[in-house]
């Protein structure tokens, strides 16, 4: 899994490489945005479902694109 990161600045011209299977979430500083690349759609899914069920929490992932789900 391939995991970057990005500022505010950088999200408007930036082209993810795969948006179907890319999720992101806030960074700890607050202004820079974590995303991560799954092997697949499925597997995103997965990890953003079990954490779904878990107590909420800042770091869990969100769907790059949500309509797809």
């Amino acid at each position: 899994m391939k995991t970057y990161r990005l500022t505010f600045g950088q999200l408007a011209d930036f082209k993810h490489p795969r948006p179907e299977a890319t999720a992101h979430h806030q960074a700890a500083d607050g202004w820079d945005t974590i995303f991560q690349v799954w092997p697949n759609r499925k597997a995103m899914l997965k990890t953003v479902e079990m954490q779904r069920r878990a107590l909420p929490n800042w770091r869990h992932w969100t769907p790059l694109i949500e309509s797809l789900r």
